[in-house]
């Protein structure tokens, strides 16, 4: 649909069209009076056609060449515009960073810089392994408190994932207890750590500092293929961080502790 300011431009510039060809053939029409041949003859004749061609090619450039010239930037300005609506959305929830692949994220300044990091995984062992060196220097800082969570060992979702990731329920248990060994081991003296457990299914990949979490979601076939990352800011408002961080704390409701490890049951009669 064509705006008010186009229409009216378009009829200004057909008024000026309309007006350019009667002018022309005016001129035309004098020139061709029975006169004696003079300057004023010749010139009004040269004027007519160049009044007539002049306006024959406006016609040509309005209804051929400026149709499309308009065309195309109707074309570009409907993408800035969803683009700025799309940027809207992205405002709401909080979207900073958005990565067709994963695999190469550098999560060094995320686990180096947060005082409080939460971290939210499967079975966790290639991500520790990968940023050991990282997570050492965090966890030999008392000041910054890290809480992961992990599968529980020996809950019947364990079986679900191994047959999702092509592999055997004894190795998914042994990579979980081997990423809670290998936490343990990194940590030092005062280190403030949580390993938690829990038997519900991960939709999603989450490690979250104080100022904006990195999530990156699963599929759900068997296929394997590289996931997308999003990063999203904490924003004033109902950002997805918020809800981010709303969804951890539930999640200590359904977990149990996995590290420190807890007390053994007493087993001594008791009276």
């Amino acid at each position: 649909m064509q705006s008010t300011a186009k229409t009216t431009w378009r009829l200004r510039y057909i008024i000026a069209l309309a007006a350019l060809a009667i002018a022309g053939l005016l001129c035309m029409f004098v020139s061709t009076l029975p006169a004696p041949e003079s300057f004023w003859n010749r010139a009004l004749n040269s004027l007519a056609a160049a009044l007539l061609i002049g306006g024959s090619w406006s016609c040509v450039y309005e209804f051929w060449l400026r149709h499309d010239f308009i065309t195309m930037n109707d074309e570009n300005t409907r993408r800035i515009l969803d683009r700025l609506h799309l940027s809207d959305r992205e405002e709401e929830l909080g979207l900073s960073e958005a990565h067709i692949k994963s695999d190469n994220y550098d999560y060094s300044d995320l686990i180096g810089s947060a005082r409080n990091l939460t971290i939210l995984m499967n079975d966790g062992r290639t991500w520790v392994s990968v940023h050991n060196e990282s997570l050492r220097k965090r966890l030999s800082d008392p000041g910054k408190r890290t809480r992961v969570f992990l599968l529980e060992p020996d809950s019947e979702m364990v079986a679900v994932m191994a047959r999702k990731t092509g592999t055997s329920v004894d190795a998914l248990q042994s990579k979980i207890r081997e990423t809670v060994e290998r936490l343990a081991s990194l940590s030092g003296a005062g280190t403030t750590l949580e390993v938690r457990g829990h038997s519900l299914y991960n939709p999603y990949a989450l490690f979250m500092g104080d100022e904006y979490a990195i999530m990156t979601p699963y599929f759900a076939a068997q296929a394997r293929q590289s996931v997308p990352l999003f990063k999203f800011k904490n924003m004033a408002g109902d950002c997805l961080y918020k809800k981010l961080v709303f969804d951890m704390e539930a999640l200590v409701l359904d977990s149990k502790m996995l590290l420190p490890a807890p007390p053994p049951a007493a087993t001594g009669k008791v009276g």
